[in-house]
Formats: structure tokens, C-alpha cells, sequence
């Protein structure tokens, strides 16, 4: 999970304690972050600011994220500034939420927690 350092410094939330998180899987974060910062989807010149890394077993990744992606949503934590009902791709990662929120998830799903970043 990350974010950049703009939406940390500056929550866009209305109550101030929620910004814009990305909740991807990957297999190889390190990689999965180079290729997000090479992709052409990613124009944004800040340096990318990792919240958290959470794991679990390679064969729980696609479950794992979408039980993620469905909490979040359920909890009304759905970025705001994608389109509703947009059927493109774009931005179906990122949710306004927090830490707190997204530890709680974890936690509930049986997550190892791997890192925790400084979030400003």
C-alpha cells in the first residue's frame, strides 16, 4: 500500500484524518512498485511514499486483495475522485482511508504485517 507523499502531507478527506491510499498484491513489491513508476498510467513526478506492505500466502493474493478492496468499499472508503460507475481501470485501487482502517483489515484477515512506513 502506498501513497504520495502530497496526499500524507495534505489529507484530502473532509474530516482531515482520511487521504488516498493505493491497495494493490503483488508478489514482488519492489518490482511491482518500479513497474507502477515506469507505467504509463503514472505520470506523477512526486516519489511514491509505501504505508504499508501486509502478507499472506502467494495463493491468497487475488483473494486477499479483493477482500480488501470490498471492505473498504463497504465502509464507504472509495476514492472520490473516480467517477461513479466508471467501468475503466483507472483509480479502482485507491481508497481515502487511514492507517488505522487499513491495520484493522489486516488484522481481521490474518495479515502478517512485513512494514509499516512513516506516513508524515
Amino acid at each position: 500500500m502506498f501513497s504520495y507523499g502530497w496526499y500524507l502531507e495534505n489529507p484530502v478527506g473532509e474530516d482531515g484524518g482520511n487521504t488516498l491510499v493505493k491497495v494493490g498484491r503483488a508478489i514482488n513489491v519492489k518490482s511491482r512498485l518500479l513497474q507502477h513508476l515506469q507505467g504509463s498510467r503514472a505520470h506523477i513526478p512526486e516519489p511514491i511514499s509505501v504505508v504499508r506492505i501486509f502478507e499472506c500466502e502467494q495463493d491468497d493474493l487475488v483473494r486477499v486483495e479483493a477482500m480488501f478492496h470490498r471492505l473498504l468499499a463497504t465502509a464507504g472508503h472509495m476514492n472520490p475522485r473516480r467517477a461513479a460507475g466508471s467501468r475503466s481501470e483507472v483509480g479502482v485501487e485507491w481508497f481515502q482511508t487511514n492507517e488505522a482502517f487499513l491495520d484493522a483489515i489486516a488484522q481481521a484477515l490474518g495479515l502478517r504485517t512485513a512494514y509499516i512506513g512513516d506516513a508524515v
